[in-house]
């Protein structure tokens, strides 16, 4: 199988494999217990938020609160935040290309009364504009979520043009769904741009389960689970230590390589995108100024791209529609929708989506592969 769908899931790095199991073996015991194994468990927890921090280069004062993925630490933060900060407004802003996981916690939100703004995506940025931000700001602005890198296009928001819009509204806290930004994007991420930040273990190599939320100290989200009062009291619930050492050590593992890996997805990328434009009367790509190496989107113009997703993968090549978390239940991309691409565009798209593992010999086979779908796929009047 050759596997372009990195940006849906990842196989378990073995180094963080065998971190892990070592980890479940040494340090198993219940980090709230009050005897000694307890009080190592609980060390080591600790020491994992900080070497996540470290790696990030944030302040220690941050919270890091460990979550079963980005999906729940979404819910977290805008629900938890939004109900928290009520009294100081009920107006949230987002964009209409954002995560499901971000897109139905505000719907929710609208019926509990608060007001949602979903601002479009930019056609030439792939991303929200810093003037349609700042146009649609208020007095009553308590939250503002717009992810790092968009998980279907690539597309790279301007977070630090957002933070400097958002400066003159202290009301308004700025969180972003980092999940496909963690040494994926810019080579130094502008983390401190944001008040809080979530993203997942497994699109690293880490493991499934496993998310976290990164915030501020001065936040103070409403929990959405009560019991024992584990992390912060915004999470209860005996914590997976091993869990939360794996997604440090998964974290640290991404860093080093991170340079080395993202020259090769760009050689990989180009070399995609090169056939791709020689053929603009069949495909359309989707790319934009600011654009991570480790994601290209483009759309077919006369093919069902259902049927070359099931003809790329009799061949043994796996790719992705829309968004992974989406693609059962909806045909059209919500991001090329928001940036006012055509309906018949948005529900023909194609993501490929890329890692070290792949090579450029695999692009070869994916390619030859391609142009034969050109070929013979084409059906004019679909």
């Amino acid at each position: 199988m050759l596997y372009f769908d990195s940006a849906a899931t990842l196989p378990v790095k073995d180094s963080v494999l065998s971190f892990y199991a070592e980890a479940s073996h040494r340090f198993f015991a219940n980090s709230g217990s009050l005897h000694e194994e307890g009080r190592k468990a609980a060390k080591e927890l600790e020491k994992a938020r900080r070497d996540i921090l470290q790696t990030l280069s944030l302040p220690l004062s941050y919270k890091v609160i460990f979550t079963s993925g980005a999906t729940e630490s979404n819910n977290l933060l805008i629900k938890g935040l939004a109900r928290r900060y009520a009294g100081r407004g009920k107006h949230i802003i987002t964009s209409l290309g954002e995560h499901p996981s971000v897109l139905k916690t505000c719907k929710q939100l609208e019926k509990e009364g608060f007001s949602v703004t979903y601002l479009s995506l930019d056609s030439s940025l792939g991303a929200v504009s810093p003037s349609t931000l700042k146009e649609a700001l208020r007095k009553d602005t308590i939250l503002v979520s717009l992810m790092a890198i968009n998980n279907e296009t690539g597309a790279i928001s301007p977070l630090e043009e957002y933070q400097q819009i958002l400066s003159s509204y202290p009301k308004a806290i700025f969180h972003s769904d980092f999940t496909q930004s963690m040494f994926k994007g810019p080579l130094t991420p502008p983390y401190q741009a944001v008040d809080a930040l979530s993203f997942s273990s497994h699109k690293l190599g880490g493991i499934k389960g496993h998310g976290v939320i990164v915030m501020k100290e001065k936040l103070d989200p409403f929990p959405i689970l009560d019991g024992g009062g584990q992390e912060y009291g915004y999470r209860s619930g005996t914590v997976d230590v091993p869990g939360a050492m794996s997604v440090a050590f998964a974290l640290k593992e991404c860093q080093k390589e991170e340079k080395e890996v993202t020259n090769k997805v760009t050689l990989i990328r180009q070399k995609i995108e090169n056939y791709l434009l020689e053929h603009k009367e069949d495909y359309k790509v989707h790319s934009f100024p600011l654009t991570s190496p480790y994601i290209l989107n483009f759309s077919l113009i006369h093919q069902k791209s259902a049927v070359l997703l099931e003809y790329l993968s009799s061949k043994g090549i796996a790719v992705s529609t829309v968004s992974a978390c989406s693609s059962k239940k909806e045909e059209a991309s919500a991001p090329l929708l928001a940036m006012g691409e055509s309906l018949a565009l948005a529900k023909n798209s194609i993501r490929l989506s890329f890692s070290s593992l792949n090579s450029l010999e695999e692009v070869d086979t994916l390619l030859m592969h391609l142009e034969e779908a050109r070929k013979t796929l084409v059906d004019r009047n679909l």
